[in-house]
């Protein structure tokens, strides 16, 4: 098998690092960009933990060519992985992009060569994704096209990555295009986009990802999803960076071999699966919205309010709710 070049994020996480090489080792890539942040001024802890996880890369002992971008100071998220890609790219015309804590069925790789190939001259395919949270199957081939793109394991080519926005040129044009196109389902996708991107143009929100997103809409691209889920994500948890609350719809998805490969036969998103995924994963589902709003009520009202305990506050609203929701069951 044939393994692209991969570009391997980290940070601060041994563990999780070690835990990749280990899958990394069963398909032996021939070239292997590592690009670590550095340590954050704030966190004393974080020195120790930046040395440990760049020497877990001493774990890498099959034949290859390993490339470094160690950072001595903190980049953060937004900065620290669109930088590194930039960096990959410049030397490679296609590869995949692998964080520490997003752990790839070996298959994967499989998947993502033979689709960088059959797309590599294709400009409307700008992504494939090794995530799949679709509550089911999709179609009866191997994988389907979306509008949206998961970067929880991932691969592209350099001509896709150019085209990449960091100050999303042009929001505006896009924003008023889309409209006239009918590109959004309804009024809440709208609502939520316009919102995001907007933020993540003003520097509010800090992501790359919002970025990308943008770029592939903007750009009239697609992203390539596997039928079934080919990454888990390991990173959850209090010593996140940025994922300590578990997200149950993609954490629950477990691995699965992909079978042989089959093709769809039209360059078509897969808008019921595009519906799926932004009421789901974007928009959520009624009750986990009510009260992500009622926290972020409290934590805004706080100052005002009689502090509770660490963590009082989620979980008083939560009984509110599950009691008030009880009390109109049975009456």
């Amino acid at each position: 098998m044939s393994v692209p070049a991969v570009l391997l994020l980290i940070f601060r996480r041994a563990d999780l690092a070690k835990k990749q090489i280990e899958a990394l080792r069963a398909v032996r890539p021939a070239r292997i960009y590592v690009a670590a942040d550095g340590p954050r001024p704030a966190h004393p802890g974080d020195w120790a933990d930046c040395r440990a996880v760049r020497r877990a890369l001493d774990d890498i002992d099959w034949p290859c060519q390993v490339k470094t971008l160690f950072r001595s100071t903190n980049l953060g998220l937004k900065l620290a992985v669109s930088q590194a890609i930039d960096w990959f790219f410049e030397a490679e015309e296609e590869g995949i992009v692998l964080e520490e804590d997003c752990l790839p069925h070996p298959d994967f790789f499989s998947f993502c060569d033979a689709l960088l190939l059959r797309y590599r001259d294709n400009p409307r395919v700008m992504q494939i994704s090794g995530s799949n949270f679709q509550p089911g199957p999709r179609t009866g081939q191997s994988y389907f096209f979306s509008r949206y793109n998961h970067v929880w394991g991932w691969a592209t080519w350099r001509r896709a990555w150019l085209a990449y926005r960091p100050q999303m040129e042009d929001l505006e044009v896009f924003l008023a295009e889309a409209d006239c196109a009918g590109f959004w389902e309804n009024r809440r996708e709208k609502k939520y986009w316009t919102k995001i991107f907007r933020s993540a143009k003003e520097n509010r929100v800090q992501s790359w990802a919002y970025r990308w997103t943008f770029t592939l809409w903007a750009e009239g691209g697609l992203c390539v999803y596997p039928e079934v889920n080919l990454i888990t994500n390991l990173g959850f948890g209090t010593d996140a960076t940025n994922t300590r609350k578990p997200d149950r719809r993609k954490t629950e998805r477990r691995l699965a071999p992909l079978g042989t490969m089959t093709h769809p036969s039209t360059l078509m998103p897969l808008r019921n699966a595009d519906r799926w995924t932004f009421e789901h994963l974007y928009w959520g589902d009624p009750l986990p919205r009510f009260i992500h709003h009622l926290e972020k009520l409290v934590q805004v009202l706080g100052a005002s309010l009689a502090k509770p305990g660490p963590g009082s506050g989620s979980r008083s609203i939560r009984t509110f709710v599950s009691r008030n929701l009880s009390q109109k069951r049975s009456s």
